[in-house]
Formats: structure tokens, sequence, C-alpha cells
């Protein structure tokens, strides 16, 4: 018997979100931006709205703007009427009883949508109380069985977890157990699986997908991925520059696109050949059996030695991971992250590390700067033991490690330009 009590959010008969002529306008330091331009749609109960288009085309504007989330220096005109509101120009005790309730939101990015101080479980029980009165204990209870539903394992155990203890695909489904909460007639997912891996981000959508079947929410997802769309949308709207240039059933518009930016986005769809496609198939299938790290080089009449120099020629490796296992945690609690896992990475080589969520590939990155220290194995750096060195030395060593990481939020100051 799930725990989860009736919510106040279910939708009502007639569209779950209206736009109409919507018009959205951001008041710059260099004047007015127009960003949304006449935008009218509808997604009824029960129904997935694609909105497609390339980056800046106003997508997520549009999802900011039915949430009654535009920065200050926005200007929105027309009609965005959710749960019968009018959210254009409705004043903030409104729209704060709106969200959770009948409409919630999916970012792109969990780590933004999470606090970082908070247990999983307080930060969803929150959620509850703050549309529904019911005790502490009964919402605990509750966002664990959220937790299961979403299918984060060993749930009462997670709901104790921080954050940071989870990966970004557990992330994610916490940020969709928040939104799903109280049961909102309308669900906007903006670019929810941008981050994730494949197999992941089929498991996301497949529970988005069970969501609105089952009750009967309307979905509003936001993604450039054409293939998300083909997968999962009933009907997609095409996005161009600030205008809806296309709208109808995925299958006429996937098919018999009628607009040329339609037609251009489609092409650009990166596709593989068959011969490719079964080498991929091969590839996975040897790496399942072999059951810890497969290094996918490109290249062809078996692997490269690992944790040798044997695949990038004579010189030593800028970067090497040897039998490197790392423990979070002790006793029952226990994780193993990492285990013994030996890798390098030769001179103007890239190693593609690749795996589903949770399997340890951020754990290794991180060893590999030193932001971890493992539990046992060596990380050696442009051919100094990392362990062995301090202070400057290794300063030295890591600034001549470039990251990109996942989320370019993360490491932006927001006070700051771009050029500082």
């Amino acid at each position: 018997m799930s725990a989860i009590t009736k919510a106040p959010g279910r939708p009502a008969p007639g569209p779950v979100l209206a736009l109409d002529d919507l018009g959205v306008v951001f008041t710059t330091e260099t004047g007015e931006v127009p960003a949304v331009k006449g935008v009218s749609l509808r997604v009824a109960p029960g129904e997935t709205l694609a909105l497609v288009g390339e980056s800046g085309s106003g997508k997520s504007t549009i999802a900011l703007a039915a949430m009654g989330l535009l920065d200050a220096n926005a200007r929105a005109t027309g009609s965005a009427v959710v749960a019968d509101t009018q959210i254009v120009g409705a004043p903030d005790s409104a729209l704060a009883a709106l969200r959770g309730k009948s409409v919630s939101m999916v970012f792109q990015e969990p780590a933004t949508a999470l606090d970082p101080l908070t247990r999983i479980g307080r930060q969803i029980s929150e959620v509850i109380r703050n549309h529904r009165e019911i005790p502490a204990k009964e919402a605990a209870a509750e966002a664990v069985e959220l937790l299961r539903r979403v299918g984060i394992p060993d749930p009462d155990n997670r709901a104790r977890a921080y954050p940071f203890q989870l990966s970004g695909g557990q992330r994610q489904r916490v940020v969709i157990a928040m939104a799903i909460a109280n049961e909102p007639g309308l669900l906007i997912a903006d670019e929810p699986t941008t981050a994730l891996d494949v197999t992941v981000q089929a498991e996301i959508l497949d529970l988005l997908r069970r969501l609105a079947v089952d009750t009967g929410t309307g979905v509003l997802l936001v993604t450039h991925n054409m293939g998300v769309v083909a997968d999962f949308a009933d009907r997609v709207a095409v996005m161009y520059q600030g205008e809806i240039v296309e709208t109808g059933p995925v299958e006429d518009v996937l098919l018999r696109p009628a607009h040329d930016y339609t037609r251009r986005l489609l092409a650009a769809v990166p596709r593989l050949s068959v011969a490719e496609a079964v080498a991929d198939e091969a590839a996975e299938e040897a790496a399942e059996k072999a059951g810890k790290t497969a290094a996918v080089t490109g290249q062809t009449g078996g692997p490269a030695p690992s944790g040798s120099a044997a695949a990038s020629g004579a010189q030593a490796p800028v970067a090497e991971l040897t039998d490197i296992s790392v423990v979070f945690g002790r006793g029952k609690g226990a994780v193993r992250a990492l285990d013994g896992v030996s890798l390098h990475v030769g001179p103007g080589e890239t190693l593609g590390l690749v795996g589903e969520s949770g399997s340890g590939k951020s754990t290794a990155a991180r060893v590999a700067l030193g932001l971890i220290p493992p539990t046992s194995g060596t990380v050696t750096l442009f051919g100094s033991d990392l362990a062995r060195t301090r202070g400057r030395a290794r300063r030295a060593l890591r600034s001549g490690i470039g990251v990109v990481l996942q989320d370019p939020a993360a490491p932006l100051v927001n006070q700051h330009d771009g050029g500082r």
C-alpha cells in the first residue's frame, strides 16, 4: 500500500497550460531584447508537448514564464494560464501557491535545484508540507515512498543522504520526486536529461512518461534532442528566434517537416552507419563481460595493455591511475566507488571514460585531480606521484590540468563579467 496520500494538485478538465500571444522582452544595458514573440500553445492533461529549437531560441524563457520565474529585467505580455490562474502579472503570493502544487519544474542541472546542506528526505518533505498540513513523520514517510517510486535504490538510507553523496542521475530522480510530490497538473521539464548518460536518460524519460500516463499530468518538455522527441513526446512545437515556426503530432513534424528550419534541425541529427552500430553493440557487450572499466580507443586487433604507455607510443603518460580503489564511509554503510581501476592518458591522446550513472566515472576524475584521496593505489601526473607532492609542487602539477565541469554555472562567478 502506497504511503502517498491524495494530493491537491490533480489536473482539471481543459488544458493544463494555455499560452496566447505570449511575449517576453529583456531590458539590457544596450536596449530591449525580444526573447519570445507571440507564442501560442496548449498542453492537455496526460499529454507531452516537446518544445524544441536551438540554444537561445526562447525555449527556457517560455518555461520560466509559465512558472512565473522570469528575471526582474524581463517583461511578459499576452497570456499564460496554469490551473485557471493568469501567470502574467500575477502577484508573488498567487504564484507561490501554484508552484509545487499545480505546476512543478524539473531543471536541467539538479545540483542547482537542491540545497547542498539539507538531507534529501527533508527537502522532499518540505515540498509536501508547504502545500499540505500533515505531520512531519507522515511527510517523511511519503518522501521515502517517492524516492522508491522514482527508482532510487535503498530509499530509506538515501533519504538521509546529502545531494553530493548521490550520482547525477540519482540527483535528477530526487528533483523529479520533489516535482511530483503533490501530483501537479503540469510538469515542466527543462532539458532534464542533457547531463545524464544514455542509459539513465532512457530511465528518466520512461519515468516521466509513466507519470503522465498514470496521473494525467501534462508535460512540457524543453529539449534540443530530436531523438528524445521521437521516443517520448505526443506533439512537438519547433521554436526559431523566439517564435513557434511549426507544431503538430510528432510523426507529422519529424517525417514530413513543413518549415525549412525544422528540416535543417532534423538534418543536423548525427547518424551512425549500420557497421558502426554493430561495432558499438559488440563493444558494449564486451565491456559488460569485463565487469569493470572498458576503455574504448577506436583501435582494432585487441585492447591496449592496461596501465602501460603502449597505446600512445614510447612517450610516458601525462596522467596514470594504477590499481585505484576508493571507499566512502565505514562499516556496513561503506560504499566502494572504485575497485582496482587502472588507466592512463598519453600525450595528445583522448581517453573516453564511459559507464552508467554512479559507475565511478566522476570519482575517477576527481582522484586524478587530487580532489579525492584514493583509499589505495597510485596517481601519477606528468611523471610525479601525486601523493608524494606537497605545497608548491602539488599546485604546479595541478596547474597543468584543465577542467571542464558538467554544469557551466558551477565554476562561474555571478558577480563578475565573462572577461574578468
